[in-house]
């Protein structure tokens, strides 16, 4: 029978509650209207209180779900008014249910009814129709979230009082969750302090409370369904189908979107496929921390350890080990650990993950890498990596020892891994490499070996300055392309396919030769590395015939280049190469003065001072000239000196020396007296290996600096040479890390006008936005323009990027 108005309020904290003002505004524009209402949201939220508190003593006909019978609907042909269904979530698990709901349909389509329908879960497919044909006045989660106000309000009604910064911080915590925030109101009312230990102890609560009226009330088979993906963040289908074993995932996911609104679902990969495989679910994080703690309860330790090893199966299968590895660790299955990390020790550095993987390597005991020679290579390389030489050259000692211990095939294995290290490790530089690559060739060729996958340029768009430094091979180019290219190209195999005309046509760029010959190069080597070579050489080839269009003045050609490459590797699933191409974009856009652009790619750039990766070296390059840019000279000299670390290390000639131009640039704009000095090291260096476009790239910025140096060259031409060419890059990118010669200081108001130019609104919008006059907007407009030196609004925003105004 329906809930009385008496009982339906006796356990209504009238004293305490605080309405939401979303909520109850469409609640009350939905009365008016005489629309159909769904009230949703998960535990917590308040749901029922907000009845409570809509309807106060107005009499309603109240039921609860959880004890409906269907003759109750039935008996209301003869009723009019408000209909009040609360629960509905519960019908899932009745039997009755489809009955239930088209009686509900019924009265729905009513005119002479107000229906207000309230469960934790979204519109179940049952009312679809009815919601098309008569649209229900949707109230969510977020209308029934308390605002800051509200917050303050409902502390109020406690008697209790937080700063602002502390009650932020709890409505975050909470999730802006009245019930949650209630509960911590209770405590501090009793004296207890705001503080982290009070925020822990109402979290176990409220988890507490989430397990018995929540989660106890589901089925078995739907308890047994969500525990076992709690042990991921988030999921797929397939995935949901390996890790619990059933094949009726998408029954159970539907249900479980219904009885609560705790999964999110969203699209990943082809956002326009039908297929359900490309949904991904996740738990919301309060039910997915609180379903963990429940399955500790629950489940016995080799259960949960069988449930995290079924995920890492998944990931592994899904060519995703950084997952595999941290599900074979919880679920402790060690020699899937070991095998996934094996695995990855055979892969090039390029392609592999050895930075991410690198604490499951350290965790290994030196004993059980000693039994694999593949673990061994692994972390000879991975310490080479990490800059750790010392520890490197151990690793590779352990194992020569093991080749000349072992006979056989594993004696040939180990020793083409010796000989892989010997072409591929970071820290030996290229020194001897040419007697290397001869040795590996007539072990190829008398078929005494076969050497693991080598990558020629860590997936940077450069052979030169690639997975090594090659430049000492530059000075005898022409000799070493005709003397041992041929050998080059068969020891690397499908990496070896363009390799000598794109490393002879770098060569000769770098060096300011005839375009015409190094565009010849480039097309001819990518055209034999898109014909069964890898997608890292036209990468190569793409990138030089960028930097080609670059000197030509045709910028927008350049940009084209590689947004179509771009597009390509993503097709390939180049995924490590992706993002190298977008910092060559960024690059780009710095010639253009495209401030906003390289901006907003700082916000997702690695952060050096967190961890510096080798293989994020273009990455930090980049970042140098934007501080450069931003006027930001001790960020970027900081970061230099560790690039320099690193290429002394690392034997980096090329890196070295662009290191020491930037470090020059650097110096003179902080006013620095020995700027010359570094300049000087630097240009007596790169004279030695005639490469003009490295230092005519910086333009305006170092053609300053070539007027004042101290510098004597050797060669006359030389100079010559670099002079003119860096004053043709000048001329062709002025704002090309452009230096703030003064500082300019806007109004607030002006400043408020800029800043909604840089969002994209127009004059009028942004005076409405201000409420201020057209007139007024047009007059900080024309003095912003004058005090930034430009004359129109994309020049402006453009400029005040630049600045570091915006």
């Amino acid at each position: 029978m329906p809930i009385s108005r008496q009982e339906r309020l006796e356990n209504f904290d009238k004293i305490h509650y605080v309405r939401p003002h979303l909520a109850y505004s469409k609640m009350k524009i939905a009365e008016e209207t005489k629309r159909a209402v769904w009230l949703c949201g998960v535990t917590g939220y308040g749901k029922t209180s907000f009845v409570n508190s809509y309807f106060g003593t107005r009499h309603i006909i109240y039921f609860s779900a959880e004890q409906l019978q269907i003759e109750e609907l039935q008996e209301l042909q003869s009723e009019s008014g408000t209909v009040v269904i609360d629960d509905l979530q519960s019908l899932l698990f009745l039997d009755v249910y489809q009955d239930i709901w088209k009686e509900i349909e019924k009265l729905a389509m009513r005119s002479d009814i107000w229906l207000v329908l309230v469960s934790r879960g979204r519109i179940p497919k049952w009312l679809y129709g009815v919601s098309i044909k008569k649209p229900f006045a949707i109230i969510e989660e977020k209308d029934l979230e308390l605002s800051d106000s509200e917050v303050k309000k409902l502390l109020a009604n406690w008697e209790v009082s937080l700063p602002e910064e502390q009650r932020t911080d709890l409505a975050e915590n909470a999730q802006h969750n009245a019930q949650y925030i209630g509960m911590t109101a209770v405590h501090l009312a009793k004296g207890e302090a705001y503080q982290p230990s009070l925020l822990k102890v109402v979290q176990q609560q409220y988890w507490d409370y989430l397990e018995v009226h929540v989660y106890e009330q589901w089925e078995p088979q739907m308890q047994d369904f969500l525990l076992k993906l709690s042990v991921v963040d988030c999921f797929t289908i397939p995935m949901a189908k390996m890790i619990t074993g059933r094949n009726d995932v998408e029954y159970m996911l539907r249900q479980a979107m219904e009885i609560g609104n705790f999964l999110i679902e969203y699209m990943e990969g082809d956002l326009h496929s039908d297929n359900p495989d490309y949904a991904v679910y996740e738990m919301r994080k309060p039910m997915l921390r609180s379903m963990r703690r429940w399955m500790n309860k629950k489940y016995d330790e080799s259960k949960i350890k069988m449930l995290y090893t079924n995920a890492g199966l998944y990931y592994e299968l899904s060519n995703e080990p950084l997952m595999a590895l941290d599900m074979y660790q919880k679920g402790g299955a060690t020699d899937r650990m070991i095998s996934r990390l094996v695995e990855n020790a055979r892969i090039n550095p390029g392609t592999g993950y050895y930075f991410e993987l690198r604490k499951y390597y350290f965790a290994l005991p030196d004993e059980d890498i000693r039994k694999s020679p593949d673990l061994m290579s692994g972390m000879c390389m991975l310490n080479s990596l990490l800059l750790n030489p010392e520890e490197s050259e151990r690793w590779y000692q352990e194992l020569k020892t093991y080749a000349e211990d072992h006979t056989g095939s594993l004696k040939r294995h180990t020793k083409s891994l010796l000989l892989f290290l010997d072409i591929s490790l970071p820290h030996r530089g290229s020194v001897d490499m040419i007697d290397i690559l001869k040795h590996a060739g007539t072990l190829l060729q008398n078929r005494k070996t076969v050497l693991p996958e080598l990558s020629v340029t860590s997936n940077l768009p450069s052979m030169m300055n690639g997975g090594k430094d090659f430049c000492e091979w530059s000075k005898k180019d022409t000799e070493l392309a005709e003397s041992i290219g041929k050998l080059v190209s068969f020891v690397l195999g499908k990496y070896g396919k363009g390799l000598v005309n794109l490393a002879l046509a770098e060569s000769f760029f770098e060096k300011g030769a005839d375009r015409y010959e190094v565009a010849s190069l480039i097309a001819n080597g990518r055209m034999q590395a898109d014909s069964g070579g890898k997608l890292e050489q036209v990468f190569v080839a793409d990138g030089l015939m960028a930097w080609l269009s670059v000197f030509d003045g045709k910028l927008s050609i350049a940009k084209d280049r590689l947004e179509s490459f771009y597009k390509k590797a993503e097709i390939e699933h180049a995924d490590k190469m992706l993002p190298n191409i977008e910092t060559f974009l960024v690059r780009l856009e710095l010639y253009s003065g495209n401030m906003s652009a390289a901006l907003q790619w700082m916000e997702m750039a690695p952060d050096e001072n967190v961890e510096f990766v080798t293989f994020d070296r273009f990455h930090y390059l980049t970042k140098v000239r934007i501080y450069l840019c931003t006027g930001k000279y001790e960020l970027a000299a900081e970061l230099l000196q560790k690039l320099l670390y690193y290429a002394e290390i690392m034997k980096r000639t090329y890196i070295r020396m662009e290191c020491e131009l930037l470090l020059s640039i650097t110096q003179y704009r902080m006013g620095y007296e020995g700027w010359d000095d570094t300049l000087i090291k630097c240009l007596t260096e790169v004279e030695e290996y005639h490469f003009v476009r490295l230092v005519a790239r910086e333009g305006a910025a170092v053609e300053k600096l070539l007027g004042r140096t101290a510098w004597q060259e050797k060669d006359q031409q030389f100079r010559k040479q670099l002079t003119e060419e860096s004053k043709k890059m000048g001329k062709l990118y002025p704002a090309y890390l452009k230096e703030n010669t003064e500082e300019v200081t806007l109004s607030e108001n002006a400043l408020a006008v800029l800043k909604l130019q840089a969002e994209g609104l127009t004059v009028v919008q942004i005076a409405e936005r201000l409420h201020i006059q057209v007139g007024t907007v047009k007059y900080h407009n024309t003095q912003t323009y004058q005090k930034l030196g430009v004359k129109d609004k994309a020049s402006a925003v453009t400029e005040a990027y630049r600045r570091g105004i915006l």
